[in-house]
């Protein structure tokens, strides 16, 4: 976390804008956003062979990688793009290992939840070197979400239709840059989860928008025992809202909570959209009592449409929440309770999380879980009702007991331990770094110097040379004073 931080105030991350790139940069078009693959994530393309080896370049590609990432999380924190690097006109002068493990760092660092997978197209055999160096700085999981192809299989990934014509696809879309003024105005959703307007750079048509994919975030939909653990997928019953919440009430000891968290709410803390009510109105509080236990609010949805509709509630950060339900229908006039639980040891990042709240009109005659899946797979943006709310942790004091300062303390102690260690590992992975940088360029020496005896030995070159005439005359010499 630290690290990421350090690296967005260097960066300037929050301070980035389409304007603060030259516009013989923005022309290139060596990265954009364009198409979309077959389950509907969006694709950021880079063209591999429009780099150059310059530093003050990099920067810049830096810099707009950054831009580009931030403005996608942003606008749809809960889903995941495809990077696909077109490396089929590229050459070892378009490859440079800094800007390389940059890249690499924006996706498991600073932007970890924010890459499904990376397709690299065409990569030629003399990359395979730099391959091995670069597989070295992912993690197994990582490694398992790159995936190599070449024309006759990517479209296993990517339909026809999407699909740029020169990799054998149908889309014959070339990149344009369209400056601000004709650029269409997104929405971008603020710190405090208001949604304001954003100009973003286009990709030239409604193919190459920048955010409009969208990809289900799994949650637990249903306990399995008193203590939560989670159903397998495939075996979760199509149950409806009262049922899971009442199963719910049995399984956890949260009714105080619940009478607590469900209060008559003040009407400046209920959001009331087209389809519904929402409370409370902009942000989740989770009051702390047991830093081991977990800890409860509830999303109470009121239906104030004369229709049946379907909600789904998605996080940033599912690996720390258990919601439930995630997803259901309410009939009109009805409430549904959306119980959020932090789990334990979470509370002081929270601060970064955000939740996503999405509403639908259905039809009467969707009532299983399966025909809502599919309802809200093929449901057009348009149409569906967006709210985000924040998260913000609070400590609560028991009856009549402070907390101690020796507690504080402790606390202190713990967070200034695991920043010392942290900051201990970073060191350790900047002197591998270097290591390997160094070990590289040793491998690349030797490569190159195998491709030039290769290639001597294949025009017939003598590479074992005569002596010199020299050398003879000594010998000449040496023999007539024998």
């Amino acid at each position: 976390m630290d690290t990421s931080m350090k690296w967005r105030k260097e960066m300037g991350v929050n301070d980035l804008k389409e304007t603060t790139f030259p516009l013989e940069f923005l022309e290139i078009g060596g990265m954009y956003y364009h198409s979309q693959d077959k389950d509907k994530h969006d694709i950021l393309y880079f063209d591999i062979s429009k780099n150059k080896k310059d530093p003050e370049m990099n920067k810049k590609v830096k810099k707009y990688l950054a831009y580009v990432l931030e403005q996608h999380a942003r606008k749809e924190p809960e889903e995941r793009i495809v990077v696909l690097m077109d490396m089929s006109s590229s050459s070892m002068s378009n490859v440079d290992m800094d800007l390389l493990r940059f890249e690499i760092t924006c996706f498991t660092t600073y932007f970890p939840a924010l890459l499904e997978y990376m397709l690299i197209y065409e990569m030629p055999w003399l990359f395979s070197a730099i391959w091995k160096i670069v597989k070295q700085w992912l993690s197994a999981e990582q490694v398992k979400r790159v995936k190599f192809v070449k024309k006759p299989d990517i479209q296993e990934y990517i339909n026809k239709e999407q699909l740029w014509e020169h990799m054998g696809g149908l889309d014959k879309y070339k990149y344009k840059y369209i400056p601000p003024e004709t650029t269409a105005s997104r929405e971008t959703v603020s710190a405090n989860g208001t949604v304001t307007s954003v100009s973003l750079p286009e990709s030239g048509s409604d193919d190459g928008s920048l955010l409009h994919a969208r990809k289900k975030v799994t949650f637990a939909e249903k306990d399995n025992s008193i203590n939560g653990s989670e159903m397998p997928e495939d075996s979760k019953s199509e149950t409806s809202i009262t049922s899971d919440t009442s199963r719910l009430s049995q399984h956890i000891r949260v009714q105080s909570v619940k009478k607590k968290r469900i209060r008559d709410r003040a009407e400046s803390n209920r959001f009331v959209g087209a389809l519904v009510t929402i409370s409370p109105s902009d942000e989740l509080e989770f009051d702390v009592e047991d830093q081991n236990k977990e800890t409860l609010d509830i999303v109470s949805i009121t239906n104030t449409h004369h229709k049946q509709v379907a909600f789904k509630v998605k996080t940033t950060s599912p690996e720390k929440y258990r919601v439930r339900p995630s997803t259901g229908l309410i009939q009109a006039g009805d409430t549904a309770n959306v119980n959020i639980f932090l789990l334990p040891g979470n509370q002081w990042t929270i601060h970064r999380d955000k939740f996503l709240v999405l509403i639908l009109e259905t039809p009467e005659n969707v009532t299983s879980a399966s025909a809502m899946t599919d309802l809200w797979k093929t449901a057009p943006k348009e149409i569906i009702m967006e709210h985000r709310l924040r998260c913000i942790a609070a400590t609560v004091k028991s009856d009549g007991d402070d907390i101690s300062q020796a507690e504080l303390s402790d606390v202190h102690k713990q967070v200034e331990g695991l920043t010392k260690k942290l900051d201990d590992v970073l060191q350790i992975n900047s002197s591998l770094e270097g290591k390997i940088n160094r070990i590289y360029w040793i491998q690349l020496f030797f490569l190159l110097l195998l491709v030039f005896l290769g290639v001597a030995m294949a025009m017939g070159w003598n590479i074992i040379t005569i002596p010199p005439p020299t050398i003879i005359e000594k010998t000449t010499t040496c023999s007539s004073l024998l």
